[in-house]
């Protein structure tokens, strides 16, 4: 991301954003934090807290537009400004247009903080669950292969909401030592489905060495504990209908280091 150059920085519209154009139907979030140089730091005011936000263009007026947040908190004095991820994202159906901005909280507003027990980020996957609509099952394996949990495609857009806890045996512990302390949650990964001849092809993620984008649906649980029971987390998932869905045990990656913003010419 860097600062979009503007006319005024009082009057800011939606138009004042060169929109992103969603490629495909998915859950958009930030894998790290956003690094930019200050601009229009005057009007903000001192006591005011910024965020990254986010909001769709053209489908409400412009006085009704809901802002998402997806990273921050910064003071408009820092040099520079590094926003760190606050919130699971936003749901991005494709070929919508999309507008990203800075936006100042005042400091007698309650800034749009996600709740603390509602973490997305990169997951270390451990072991695959299978989901049937209602309940979750281990599979009996250890992997973190997307490819190795069964995948369930939403009948209907809607939030993924567990009615008690779920129950998993202490396998597939992560990897790296003393499992004391160590935090395990149940996480969603969404997969994409595509229509061919032969029917629905899904097309999954990869994890790399530093994990996989997620959205904890349960949990945390110890790993040193003799048996897992994952409390349903909120804000969870909201699924989109025709959307397919891998769910896995899994490890939360520490946050990556924020990107500089490139110097301007």
């Amino acid at each position: 991301m860097t600062v979009g150059k503007v006319g005024s920085c009082r009057n800011v519209s939606l138009d004042s954003a060169k929109s992103f154009i969603a490629p495909k139907t998915h859950h958009f979030t930030l894998k790290a934090g956003v690094t930019l140089q200050p601009s229009c730091a005057r009007f903000y005011g001192d006591n005011a807290s910024l965020f990254i936000a986010v909001a769709r263009v053209g489908t409400h007026s412009a006085r009704a537009t809901p802002l998402t947040p997806l990273a921050g908190p910064v003071n408009p004095n820092a040099r520079p400004w590094t926003f760190a991820p606050v919130s699971t994202g936003v749901a991005m159906t494709a070929k919508s247009r999309f507008a990203f901005f800075v936006v100042a909280v005042p400091a007698d507003e309650t800034a749009p903080t996600p709740p603390p027990d509602a973490p997305s980020g990169t997951f270390k996957l451990l072991a695959p669950m299978s989901y049937d609509g209602t309940s979750f099952a281990q599979t009996g394996t250890c992997s973190n292969n997307v490819q190795d949990a069964p995948a369930y495609t939403a009948p209907s857009d809607g939030a993924l909401q567990l009615s008690a806890n779920v129950s998993a045996a202490p396998t597939c512990a992560p990897d790296g030592g003393d499992d004391a302390g160590r935090q395990l949650y149940l996480v969603a990964v969404q997969t994409e489905s595509s229509g061919s001849q032969d029917g629905a092809r899904t097309r999954r993620p990869r994890e790399d060495g530093g994990g996989i984008p997620a959205i904890a649906i349960a949990g945390p649980v110890n790993a040193a504990d003799s048996a897992w029971s994952f409390a349903p987390d909120a804000p969870g998932l909201t699924m989109q209908a025709g959307m397919s869905y891998a769910f896995f045990i899994a490890e939360m990656r520490p946050a990556a280091p924020a990107t500089p913003e490139p110097p301007q010419s």
